[in-house]
């Protein structure tokens, strides 16, 4: 079974689904904090420490300088698919994001290795579906206690894959 490589500017929203797919058989290889800032505020510190102490699973931060290096190593693993949070950056439009330059860069937009997902309503769903068909996972619920949930089915369908 593949194993999950997130990338997330608040990696603590997804800790439940993440258990959940840890439950199922799906490991988490790596979490990448997506953040500009080079200090860290305390507070997103904690989080951060917490999920990893629940999780067992190392979260490393990762900016704008180092993405495409960092991430190129995961890409480059066969047995790994890397997960995006679209809305990672603050850029202007959707072709200045840096994970949508980053998947672009790829052969195929990294299609079989590259997932995205978003939070953000229809029209970044709709941007998403017609820049990276067949590589968006559905997020089926934001709950008010801060935590998104993923489309588990397709998450396993990928973490199953050849």
């Amino acid at each position: 079974m593949k194993r999950l490589v997130l990338i997330e500017d608040a990696p603590w929203r997804a800790e439940k689904n993440l258990l959940e797919l840890k439950e199922k058989g799906v490991e988490v290889e790596k979490i990448f904090f997506f953040t500009k800032r080079m200090d860290v505020p305390e507070g997103y510190q904690n989080l951060l420490s917490d999920l990893e102490d629940v999780l067992k699973v190392k979260i490393e931060q990762i900016g704008t300088l180092d993405f495409y290096r960092k991430l190129d190593a995961c890409y480059e693993n066969d047995d790994l698919f890397i997960l995006f949070d679209l809305n990672l950056d603050d850029a202007d439009t959707f072709e200045d994001r840096i994970n949508v330059q980053y998947a672009r860069s790829k052969t195929d937009a990294g299609k079989g290795k590259i997932w995205f997902y978003t939070t953000g309503g229809r029209e970044l769903k709709s941007m998403l579906e017609h820049n990276f068909r067949e590589q968006l996972i559905d997020v089926i619920d934001f709950t008010a206690d801060n935590q998104l949930f993923w489309d588990m089915e397709q998450i396993l369908e990928i973490a199953k894959e050849n």
